[in-house]
């Protein structure tokens, strides 16, 4: 087998990994194609960058914006996981976290109470909020950048390899790959040998741990979990599992399993509920 080559990017506000074991050369180039895709997802779908193509669509009301076709599927899968998960995992939220000072302020019209995700509409290339909205793709881009970066990874000739975005992990080809999960106490633990398969995790965190500013939220408040911790989902695609570690960690537990397994989807055991003063 040819030697393991890696390359390593500050993208997606983390760090990107790509591995694989190929020629060096091949995976120069392959990585190459891979970073551009991935650095164009983040310059179309960021909600930070006021000029991306999310942000320009959250300006706008009953006005046609033209999309690039990353950006339509985007919207597309996180719409269809909001009204999949009966809006625990939830696209329209992000007027909430700009309020709460989590998300920064572009501006825009003010979002009324009754916007939902059935006032994005799209045809196309273009789409419309029929009412104004601020919609955050920070629940499921990073995942589906991921995917893109694998797609890539095998059209440029790589037939095995992994792309790793911050705990947001694609492992193609006939391949066995560890995979290790880092705790609330910066140790690792180990969750099993994978192949042909994504994983993604995400963590709820004490409100008032300033350490980890991100936050998690949902417009289902009576099925919020009580607990904090690190909350891990497998299925066939990064994106898929990133948008339902949302879920797990808001969900109870019934219900959780429910839903993930409605998609094909599993959660990976233990979860790890963390202990306050562990954050201290």
């Amino acid at each position: 087998m040819d030697p393991l080559q890696k390359r390593l990017r500050p993208l997606l506000g983390t760090f990107v990994e790509l591995g694989a074991p190929a020629e060096e050369a091949a995976f120069v180039k392959a990585s190459d194609n891979a970073f551009k895709v991935i650095e164009k997802v983040q310059k179309l779908l960021s909600f930070h960058d006021p000029q991306s193509e999310l942000s320009k669509l959250n300006q706008s009301v009953n006005q046609e914006i033209f999309l690039d076709p990353i950006s339509v599927v985007a919207l597309k899968l996180a719409r269809y996981m909001t009204k999949a998960s009966g809006g625990l995992f939830d696209l329209t939220l992000a007027d909430q976290l700009v309020r709460q000072k989590y998300l920064p302020d572009h501006a825009g019209p003010i979002v009324p109470e009754n916007a939902n995700v059935g006032d994005i509409y799209i045809r196309g290339r273009k789409a419309i909020l029929q009412k104004p909205l601020r919609l955050s793709l920070d629940g499921i881009a990073k995942g589906y950048a991921v995917d893109l970066a694998v797609k890539e990874l095998k059209a440029q000739g790589l037939t095995k390899g992994y792309v790793n975005a911050g705990g947001d992990l694609r492992v193609f080809g006939d391949w066995v790959f560890p995979v290790h999960r880092r705790s609330a106490l910066n140790e690792f633990e180990y969750l099993g040998d994978f192949k042909n398969t994504a994983i993604a995790t995400s963590a709820v965190r004490a409100m008032d741990d300033s350490r980890f500013p991100g936050k998690i939220v949902s417009s289902k408040d009576s099925v919020m979990t009580p607990q904090i911790g690190i909350f891990t989902v497998q299925s066939s695609a990064a994106w898929l599992s990133d948008a339902l570690t949302k879920v797990v960690c808001i969900a109870s537990s019934d219900l959780a399993q429910k839903i993930v397994s409605s998609f094909g989807a599993q959660i990976i055991y233990p979860q790890i509920f963390i202990p306050r003063e562990s954050l201290k």
